[in-house]
């Protein structure tokens, strides 16, 4: 399909490698997608499960999560892949499957909805996750959460802080060294119509 001498496919292209990656001071690995200010580019996001989502929606958990209920999506492909597994071994059926998504940028959507935002993982972050985590969050509501989100190791520097095994201060200094990717939630019904489908993506994997 063509749209002003261009192929929608190579218009989508241009997109992406308009996208500028932003680091935090800390020297990790937990990037963030920021575009640039076209009003034309926004974020991928991906989410990973045992089935295509086409049509996200808000499933009541029987499990607490990190930033509470709502659905979870990240940035990172890895992460999204990493959870694709998780969840269709947690439930015995379907298959690893990744879907794709595009959503306005963080500004963008602040300026429509209460958006939180944790740039690392902080004092902030830290007593946010461990609240909701324990079902004890009787906080603000917000439409959507951003943040860090810790890969399996870290979560057992996370669980040695909830058993009272860490301090805080012990388990933020090993969170900021770690290998940290992020998570955006969508917990109301407004803010997730902003996500809009975009397809699925392949899962690769190695050669025997």
């Amino acid at each position: 399909m063509l749209r002003n001498g261009k192929s929608v496919f190579a218009r989508k292209r241009l997109v992406l490698f308009e996208m500028i990656f932003i680091g935090f001071d800390y020297g990790q690995e937990f990037l963030t997608i920021y575009p640039r200010s076209n009003p034309e580019v926004s974020m991928i996001v991906y989410h990973g499960s045992n089935v295509i989502v086409a049509r996200p929606r808000l499933v009541h958990q029987n499990r607490t999560l990190d930033f509470g209920y709502g659905f979870y999506t990240t940035t990172n492909l890895n992460q999204a892949i990493s959870f694709a597994d998780k969840v269709t071994s947690r439930r015995q059926s379907g298959s690893p499957c990744v879907s794709s998504y595009v959503v306005p940028d963080i500004e963008k959507l602040a300026g429509r909805y209460k958006v939180l935002v944790f740039s690392e993982p902080n004092e902030e972050w830290l007593d946010f996750v461990f609240a909701n985590r324990n079902g004890m969050y009787a906080g603000k509501q917000y439409d959507i959460i951003f943040g860090p989100v810790a890969n399996d190791t870290i979560y057992r520097t996370f669980v040695a802080y909830e058993e009272g095994i860490l301090t805080k201060e012990e388990t933020i200094a090993r969170l900021k060294v770690k290998e940290l990717y992020n998570q955006m939630t969508f917990a109301t019904e407004a803010a997730l119509n902003e996500l809009t489908y975009s397809g699925q993506l392949p899962i690769e994997r190695g050669k025997p």
